[in-house]
């Protein structure tokens, strides 16, 4: 069944500044994007309802059955969806609309059970673990298990350990006793590589050698990843390849964490951090005592870098040199912590299309149709 997945616009400037370059449903958590989780549960095709910006580069089509994007399929959402008849909408205890079949109109089916939806940027991190669990078995239904491994390798908790043939592993300790581990075709974890589960290493990613992941963790397509990481989500195409510590925290697409990047996820205090909210332009409590930063694509932190607790880093943005930069960086900006300037429009996409070839990927004319839109609507963030 094909089904449309829309973006409420309120939501979507809550989860910038990583709906600038896609939907809300392209959004990772766990093993899979919202989609793609979609797709899965209603056996279809999704299209996508977003920003007019976007829209050319995401397939739009009015399906009979539209779906909230941030919403994080089960059973029983799936099921009643699914009961809706034309006309109707299911909608939250607050009102808000959830799904719809049809045209809407205001017959309204207030859902029941736990709805678990994306609402601000640390629900990407605080779902991951459970997220995993939830797509574990999905991943591991249309992929053929790889036979035999290296010998050299440690496996805790094999019933939960599922790597895909075209896997490589070397000498690694995997942990599945605290949640499922799975290794997707094409990735490399490297030597002394320690996992502990709930944790995914989707296609071509790398663990680095040596490299601790303490559970809760996501390393999206094609990124490589080392060092001390926890309860962390990179989206894909993204490094962070050397020793430093990151928890707590999201990381877009096509970053670059240089060595020796560290991240507070805690106050010296203990208190409950707050995140700056790109839609309100101020600081809001995220009721976490456990928080770490937040890294828009394309963005870049220098060797040695140091990010404090709560930390949101617009798009395409650049920071480098020591001392702790401010807590919100703007999109397109760069320099140090004591000063950050705007980037020149050309110098920017000399940026964006070296990124690219470091994955052996240009950047195509509809990329960069899409960059040059980003860039028309959140230029404004510059210093």
């Amino acid at each position: 069944m094909d089904f449309t997945l829309f973006d409420e616009s309120e939501l979507r400037d809550h989860l910038m500044p990583f709906t600038a370059l896609r939907p809300i449903s392209h959004i990772r958590v766990g093993i899979f994007c919202l989609y793609e989780k979609w797709e899965m549960h209603l056996k279809g095709k999704a299209s996508f309802q977003s920003a007019d910006y976007l829209q050319p580069h995401f397939s739009f089509k009015k399906n009979e059955y539209c779906i909230n994007g941030g919403l994080l399929p089960d059973a029983s959402i799936v099921q009643q969806i699914l009961a809706l008849s034309s006309g109707e909408k299911l909608v939250a205890k607050n009102g808000r609309v959830l799904a719809y079949r049809g045209e809407q109109t205001n017959k309204e089916i207030t859902v029941k059970g736990v709805v678990r939806q994306l609402h601000r940027l640390w629900d990407i991190f605080s779902l991951n673990g459970e997220e995993i669990k939830n797509d574990f078995e999905w991943a591991c239904q249309t992929r053929k298990r790889a036979i035999s491994i290296d010998s050299s390798t440690i496996l805790y908790g094999k019933e939960n350990i599922f790597i895909e043939e075209g896997a490589i592993i070397k000498a690694a300790v995997i942990n599945a006793e605290t949640g499922p581990v799975f290794i997707a075709k094409g990735a490399e974890v490297q030597e002394g590589t320690l996992i502990r589960g709930g944790f995914a290493l989707c296609e071509g990613a790398v663990t680095a050698m040596g490299s601790k992941f303490r559970g809760d963790c996501t390393i999206g397509p094609y990124s490589k990843v080392g060092g001390e990481v926890n309860n962390t989500v990179f989206f894909g195409y993204s490094n962070k390849g050397h020793d430093g510590y990151i928890g707590n925290s999201v990381v877009g697409e096509w970053c670059n964490l240089a060595a020796a990047t560290n991240v507070s996820n805690m106050k010296n205090n203990h208190s409950e951090v707050s995140v700056y909210n790109m839609a309100l332009a101020s600081y809001e409590k995220t009721g976490k005592a456990f928080c770490g930063v937040f890294v828009g694509d394309y963005s870049r932190c220098g060797i040695g870098t140091t990010l404090n607790t709560g930390t949101v880093i617009g798009i395409g943005a650049n920071v480098y040199d020591t001392g702790f930069p401010p807590k919100f960086i703007p999109s397109y900006s760069w320099g140090s912590p004591q000063k950050l300037e705007p980037y020149k429009k050309e110098e920017w996409f000399q940026m964006a299309e070296q990124t690219r070839k470091l994955k052996k990927q240009s950047l195509t004319a509809k990329d960069r149709v899409l960059l040059e839109a980003a860039w028309e609507n959140y230029n404004l963030y510059n210093i």
